[in-house]
């Protein structure tokens, strides 16, 4: 029985705080009161048109008004909460809301904040760029950005689509890079079709106009008050307002990379490209579960088969593994966090997997590229050849061996 939003008394022609109530040509409405009784009800002047008014619990109960079109199917005539503004009782009862301002909360003129905790949550809680607290939602070109604005989340169509997607990029740099995807697999057919919010069970959910869920963080676990967070790590976490530790998440972006990872991210075993765990840990790539690069055994310093992860003044790497050994993680964070650093696998390339760091005056540059020749590629010469990448035979016998067959000759002078 918590208010959470209210449209204003009733004017005589419409209610005061729903200004999209005006005159229209689709339906007209009316607030009918008697002794008896006081109800609010609307009639389509062509009964040919197709609209509703619903409720939908599921968006922290948006009220929201649709009319059907044979061209784009059930469209937004309007929608209440409109914005952060429009929640009841926001900026208290001595406060007032502009949505244009910086920050949205003033007190009336004349005032000021009888407590400090009244000014910090509406500063560092309500107004935090970087936070997403129900009932709030993005939309269009709304965006999270971390504390210290190096990521941004937010809405993003490909060159000549009309695909749009929920995705995260660099800020700071003027070559848009996005570093993942939510709804890669399902894309929306435009951007002012997706909303992000929390909804009623706790899961972070991007859904249409039609409130169809186009993506889920789809977690078993759930928060007692649900908050969703852009970290400076890049990572976008679902956790509890009052807990901020990463053993409370309820979930969390870098369970699920796409083709880049950045400093902090967790590289676990069991990824297309991650670690494997049979023998000595070493990171591999795999194309249909086939491999097609190992990195060699970890040697408690570095791979011992990628020299150029040697000691380097722009970032360190680690192996973690736990005590029973069940989960081993690859990871690496950047020594001058102003540097900018991903790890890419370029699928279009073949599964090369690049370090790249960003320069002002160079852009995107390539710090190590693996494989780096034809050796590099997992199994050329079979288990008992050796490859040399200077030779005009690449692939060559151990000394002292011969190939068994014509054909593997064959195979080795092509390869």
């Amino acid at each position: 029985m918590v208010k959470r939003y209210r449209s204003g008394p009733w004017s005589g022609i419409r209610f005061s705080g729903a200004p999209e109530l005006r005159p229209n040509p689709i339906f007209g409405f009316s607030l009918i009161s008697n002794e008896d009784e006081v109800y609010y009800t609307y009639e389509l002047y062509n009964e040919s048109i197709l609209s509703r008014l619903v409720l939908n619990e599921s968006s922290g109960g948006v009220r929201q008004r649709f009319t059907w079109t044979e061209s784009h199917g059930w469209q937004i005539f309007f929608s209440a909460p409109r914005d952060r503004c429009d929640n009841y009782g926001l900026c208290g009862a001595y406060g007032t809301c502009d949505q244009d301002e910086t920050t949205v909360c003033q007190c009336l003129k004349g005032f000021k904040p009888s407590l400090l905790h009244g000014l910090v949550r509406s500063l560092d809680e309500l107004l935090r760029a970087d936070i997403l607290i129900p009932p709030l939602s993005i939309s269009g070109g709304q965006a999270l950005v971390s504390q210290s604005g190096t990521f941004e989340l937010g809405f993003l169509s490909p060159c000549n689509s009309k695909n749009c997607y929920l995705g995260m990029w660099y800020k700071k740099i003027p070559v848009r890079t996005v570093l993942w995807v939510a709804n890669r697999e399902n894309p929306l057919t435009n951007s002012s079709a997706g909303i992000l919010k929390i909804n009623d069970k706790g899961n972070l959910v991007l859904v249409n106009r039609t409130e169809s869920v186009i993506w889920s963080s789809n977690s078993s676990k759930a928060a007692e008050n649900p908050v969703v967070q852009l970290l400076e790590s890049g990572n976008l976490i679902l956790r509890d307002e009052k807990r901020g530790n990463s053993e409370s998440y309820v979930w969390q972006s870098f369970d699920y990379p796409s083709d880049t990872i950045t400093p902090t991210t967790l590289l676990p075993e069991g990824l297309l490209t991650g670690i494997e765990n049979e023998g000595y840990p070493e990171a591999v790539t795999r194309k249909d579960m086939v491999k097609r690069y190992r990195s060699g055994p970890w040697s408690g310093i570095r791979f011992s088969g990628a020299p150029e992860l040697r000691p380097n003044p722009i970032f360190g790497f680690s192996l973690i593994s736990n005590e029973d050994e069940v989960e081993v993680y690859y990871t690496y964070e950047l020594y001058n966090e102003s540097i900018l650093s991903r790890l890419v696998l370029n699928e279009s390339s073949g599964g090369v997997r690049q370090r790249l760091t960003w320069t002002e005056s160079h852009g995107w540059q390539i710090f190590f590229s693996v494989p780096r020749d034809r050796c590099d590629n997992y199994g050329l010469c079979g288990a008992y050849g050796t490859c040399d990448q200077d030779e005009t035979t690449v692939c060559q016998c151990l000394k002292g061996f011969k190939p068994s067959l014509l054909h593997g000759l064959v195979r080795w002078v092509y390869a």
